[in-house]
């Protein structure tokens, strides 16, 4: 049985895009679901996955989740540290953030997935194979942050998705995300929908954000010349990752924004041209759908892998882009986006020879080749 930690809840997107991808990952390896257990922190989110284990008890207060997360921390009896320490192989999924810059980051990566680093660096030193798919460390500062790089350097395959993750962790490989990776499998679209319909605008509350608010707005009030923005949401996930809220604050939409088309239905029905999104998963989203994509990147891992496809052009600071450039370059693509598929077209063999060298190194960790063990 592999163990398959740090899954978060399918009701978000992008996360549920990650695992998704991870599991892909390993059936390419010849790994079938039913020989892997998934660790998550909402498994009933996940549906009829044949094995799943849950950080807190299932469909309980947010206080027994905590209490969960801090007996498996504190390496108490628990059910995620036997169906690691009872794995034949341990793979974190990808899309992970490990840092520990602010006292509430370094309170949130403790809880969430330090407890299943912990187990899983001891796993690792008992002999079992540990390997981590593409995710983002650091910064790690502080007692935190020392606590949690020793763990991870135990950790012997650890693959990484943008540059500055390698700075605490020069034994890391670094890969694109698993999502950009998938894209480039998928090709790009042959006749990419072309027209006059929305641009659609999926946003998300920031900490720290500066001016992010206002320009936001000003996006808005500039994109009302052409038509405006339709609005939708990418996340409902929990309380942190629900954007239905923010969304309506924008505009002074009624009922908090809980009658917003989310984004993946908005891409189905409304055949948008163009798509600005402040998740990075929306912005994929959008590319695997067919639209091309702006990305207001607020993390490291927007800029890695809009730089990964070849879309550097089309990737903006969240928190000080300019309104009027961006609206620009919305209505640069509704009129002619062959040039933004042809620049991500470029990318597009260079990420398969990297997803092919992520398949090898995945099948080197885990001791598999073709299915077969090593």
């Amino acid at each position: 049985m592999i163990t398959v930690i740090h899954a978060y809840s399918r009701g978000n997107p992008g996360d549920g895009l990650l695992v998704d991808e991870s599991l892909a990952l390993l059936a390419r390896l010849g790994v079938a679901q039913p020989d892997i257990r998934l660790v998550a922190l909402d498994p009933e989110s996940f549906g009829p996955f044949p094995h799943t284990v849950g950080v807190g008890p299932s469909r309980v207060g947010r206080l027994r989740r905590l209490v969960g997360a801090s007996a498996l921390l504190a390496g108490l009896p628990h059910q995620v540290r036997a169906a690691i320490a009872g794995a034949r192989a341990v793979v974190g999924v990808g899309g992970g953030y490990l840092r520990t810059d602010t006292p509430y980051s370094a309170m949130k990566a403790l809880l969430a997935h330090g407890g299943q680093l912990r187990a899983a660096a001891a796993a690792a030193r008992q002999g079992t194979r540990v390997l981590y798919l593409p995710g983002s460390i650091g910064p790690l500062t502080g007692v935190t942050g020392a606590v949690m790089e020793r763990w991870l350097r135990r950790v012997p395959y650890l693959a990484v998705r943008d540059d500055r993750s390698l700075v605490h962790l020069p034994h890391a490989r670094r890969f694109p995300d698993l999502a950009v990776l998938r894209l480039a499998r998928r090709g790009v679209p042959e006749a990419p929908w072309q027209g006059s319909g929305a641009a659609l605008l999926a946003v998300r509350a920031l900490p720290r954000p500066g001016g992010y608010v206002r320009r936001l707005r000003g996006l808005l009030r500039a994109s009302a010349a052409s038509g405006g923005m339709v609005p939708v949401v990418a996340s409902r996930a929990g309380t942190s990752n629900d954007d239905g809220k923010f969304t309506a604050g924008l505009r002074s939409l009624p009922e908090e924004g809980r009658h917003l088309m989310s984004l993946g239905k908005a891409l189905r029905t409304l055949r948008p041209t163009v798509v600005v999104s402040v998740r990075l998963h929306g912005a994929l989203a959008a590319l695997m759908a067919g639209v091309p994509a702006i990305h207001l990147s607020y993390e490291r891992k927007g800029v890695a892998a809009f730089e990964d496809l070849g879309l550097g052009a089309w990737l903006h600071p969240a928190r000080s882009f300019n309104p009027y450039v961006v609206q620009a370059q919305v209505d640069a693509l509704r009129e002619d986006a062959g040039p933004y598929w042809e620049r991500l077209a470029a990318a597009v063999p260079r990420l398969l020879r990297q997803g092919a060298e992520l398949d090898e190194f995945a099948a080197h960790a885990l001791g598999l080749r073709g299915g077969a063990r090593v």
